[in-house]
């Protein structure tokens, strides 16, 4: 950890210490609160990195309204929370919250330290999207980094780790799933972050201006030209291309971007000379570029100086736990681009939410809140004010969802012997997802006997 500033909220003296032992071990700095005065005087003056709730009192309700009333004073707070019992509403309550964590006294020394890790990195990813992405439309929606689903958290450490080296990178993943949001965030964490970052959709560009576009023009290379123009990738000189979509890139197109990558030169429409380029290079798909090779749709000699870092973002119905805080990014966003106070969504709206797939990724999602702003009335944007192609094509695929998952949550239970903490890492959900199912569901301990 980078020295993250952390509130320790507690009441308890010997809990206090034992916390602030094992921060202190990780070089953090601790500010320490012992009653609710202290808590907000340190939220309002200090730029916070996590604030940790231990037994400030016995009366988890009123612990939770303390916490509400942090979340009103700094809403991108991750925040940890500790109880002395854990319960299925407990759970389902923090989620809503936005609470990013709760765990049970006692508790283990590792699993503190990494869900600490955890929260940090989740507010250092918003604090970046904010400052290197507001007021930009053309660039990637912040909202893709933002996650604390376990896989997305380690692909975001890995692209932070990518961005420190210059070696091209190949980004996989589905539609809607952020491609051109990591390979911002790699090169806004790069040392070419203060030089062009240029994005060429490779569907959108025919071969019969591929030239033109990406390697400029002499004055009177053609009729019409009437002065130089520099092509994209000399406008991107000393930053960062991003080929985005390259699957959809001709053959012809891929032998002249591949020329262009192994001799870093380019030459402008009328003019012999070479320009040298200093640029690095990220692709992405959302193709089996695997398969295109077998098919000679793409070429072997490109792949392979493109696919040297390699990375995957899952789809958004594998990180259902980041949707509650993607919701809470939304409404923030859409608040003020449309001067709007909603203050939250209907449970009902939260919990079709959670159970849709979402194909269309975390872009579909945001349609759809966004086009629920239209009708939403205050405060709480309801099932009625969503969109109607949306509510029929859930309502077509929830039926025999619903039926599968719920069969499958209970054999699995009864494999484990109604163990939920086995449970939920066989079925690679987190303990918040395990609790929210059994929740709505309605299944109780007793049906497993």
């Amino acid at each position: 950890m980078n020295q993250p500033f952390i509130l320790l909220a507690c009441g308890h003296e010997q809990q206090r210490s034992i916390l602030k032992s094992y921060l202190v071990e990780k070089n953090v700095c601790v500010f320490e609160a012992r009653s609710k005065s202290e808590i907000f005087n340190c939220v309002k003056r200090r730029t916070l990195n996590l604030a940790i709730f231990g037994l400030i009192t016995s009366d988890t309700t009123s612990m939770l309204d303390l916490i509400r009333e942090v979340r009103d004073v700094d809403p991108n707070l991750p925040s940890i929370v500790f109880v002395k019992q854990s319960t299925e509403d407990m759970a389902i309550t923090a989620l809503r919250l936005g609470i990013q964590d709760y765990l049970k006294v006692p508790f283990a020394k590792h699993e503190f330290i990494q869900s600490v890790q955890r929260c940090v990195d989740h507010r250092e990813t918003i604090c970046t999207c904010k400052g290197s992405y507001a007021g930009s439309e053309q660039r990637g929606d912040p909202s893709t980094m933002i996650g604390d689903n376990r896989e997305f958290v380690d692909i975001r450490t890995y692209l932070h780790q990518a961005a420190a080296t210059e070696s091209n990178v190949l980004l996989y993943g589905e539609t809607g799933t952020g491609k051109e949001l990591a390979a911002e965030y790699i090169h806004h964490n790069s040392l070419r972050k203060q030089k062009p970052f240029i994005c060429i959709n490779c569907a959108a560009l025919p071969d019969t201006l591929l030239e033109n576009e990406l390697f400029g023009h002499e004055r009177g290379a053609y009729t019409g030209a009437g002065t130089q123009q520099e092509g994209l990738l000399r406008a991107a000189q000393g930053g960062t291309i991003f080929f985005d979509e390259i699957g959809d890139m001709s053959m012809f197109a891929q032998a002249k971007i591949l020329r262009a990558i192994e001799s870093r030169t380019i030459q402008r429409l009328g003019n012999g000379a070479a320009h040298k380029l200093d640029i690095r290079i990220i692709a992405a798909t959302n193709q089996d570029l695997e398969k295109m090779l077998r098919e000679k749709l793409f070429r072997k000699d490109l792949y392979f100086r493109l696919n040297v870092i390699r990375v995957a973002l899952p789809p958004l119905r594998k990180r259902k736990e980041d949707i509650p805080l993607l919701l809470d990014y939304f409404r923030t966003r859409f608040n003020e681009q449309f001067a709007r106070k909603i203050d939250g969504y209907d449970d009902e709206v939260v919990n079709c939410f959670l159970r849709y797939d979402w194909p269309g990724n975390i872009r579909e999602l945001r349609n759809v809140v966004e086009a629920a702003y239209v009708s939403a009335n205050y405060p709480f944007i309801t099932c009625s004010d969503l969109p109607a192609y949306f509510r029929e094509e859930f309502d077509r695929l929830q039926v025999d969802k619903i039926i599968e998952e719920k069969d499958l949550l209970i054999c699995t239970l009864q494999e484990t012997q109604g163990n939920k903490s086995k449970a939920a890492e066989k079925l690679n959900w987190s303990r918040m997802t395990l609790y929210r199912k059994l929740a709505r569901y309605r299944i109780e301990d007793g049906w497993l006997n």
